[in-house]
């Protein structure tokens, strides 16, 4: 299971990535053919269509501002909250909603096949995947559109907060089951998440390379390719350095127990560390109090409980 959702989540993950690099293209492709057709210039008066090289087209104010304005509507809405707002309709009510009308309305379904109808779906753990992309939409803002950066961040905390209720609702209400067997898929959750901490590395020597530069935003040190390969540098230099040192943390907080020589028993550990599967599930707790087995109870465990 671990292994089918970690390829899930990889396929996922590179497919949204490259569909953002293809729009991306595509979108300032036109946005350079339409600037050109109405004659806009740079702030310094030259027109677009004088320009000739790619740094100084990608620089240029109307082509920031068109790709700027293009790429915050494909962040918010579009990605950050209204494929979320589709899941909950379309996915979780919309499927209930049928079934409802349909053993309603039909007296052949009942029993097993009424329960067949209304059956739930299962989670899983795709919802890593969203994450990252929307991270890795917000940290293309300062390559695009870095006038829109406090509106993108403020959209995307507010369209997490909705997914998380979503997640809570989602998961008390509208799941059959889910299954997490191993931490597998958490932590290439959290390699994967070096993906936008590294493209902000590669914005970091961008945008530092404007701030040296001229009137026009060039720094003679860093142009054409030489930027870009500053900026790749500095992109695979922190993907590697946040791996080596996640790799060395895990390393460093695993911790081994030789089976066979342990003499402690489950008492002993459920003292020692009091949070386990049962004790801070609140549902098996109030089973194991007003259910049937009412023998053997099981204390509720809360790290906020005094």
């Amino acid at each position: 299971c671990s292994h089918t959702q970690k390829m899930y989540m990889l396929c996922y993950t590179s497919a949204l990535i490259l569909n953002l690099a293809l729009d991306i293209v595509l979108q300032g492709y036109l946005s350079y053919l339409q600037m050109v057709g109405v004659g806009a210039h740079t702030a310094s008066g030259t027109l677009l269509s004088e320009l000739t090289s790619f740094q100084q087209v990608f620089e240029s104010y109307p082509i920031q501002k068109s790709l700027g304005k293009l790429y915050f509507t494909y962040c918010w809405p579009c990605t950050f909250l209204l494929p979320f707002l589709l899941e909950a309709v379309s996915v979780q009510w919309l499927p209930q909603h049928i079934a409802r009308l349909l053993v309603g309305a039909d007296p052949r379904i009942r029993g097993k096949h009424a329960v067949k109808a209304f059956e739930l779906g299962e989670m899983e753990q795709g919802r890593y995947a969203d994450m990252i992309f929307n991270l890795v939409l917000v940290a293309c803002i300062p390559f695009l559109s870095p006038a829109y950066m406090h509106m993108t961040f403020g959209a995307l905390v507010v369209s997490h907060v909705y997914i998380y209720c979503y997640d809570h609702v989602k998961v008390l209400r509208y799941v059959v089951k889910f299954e997490f067997g191993s931490a597998a898929v958490h932590y290439l959750g959290m390699q994967l998440f070096t993906l936008p901490v590294g493209i902000f590395a590669g914005a970091l020597v961008f945008k530092a390379s404007q701030l040296a530069g001229m009137d026009d935003l060039t720094f003679t040190a860093l142009q054409g390719y030489r930027l870009g390969l500053a900026i790749a540098g500095a992109m695979v230099g922190h993907v590697l350095l946040h791996l080596y040192l996640l790799a060395t943390i895990r390393r460093m907080g695993r911790s081994h127990v030789h089976r066979p020589s342990s003499k402690a028993t489950y008492a002993d550990i459920a003292r020692q560390s009091p949070a386990s599967y049962f004790s801070v599930n609140p549902v098996h707790c109030l089973r194991s109090r007003y259910g049937i087995n009412q023998d053997n109870r099981q204390a509720f465990y809360s790290p906020l409980k005094g």
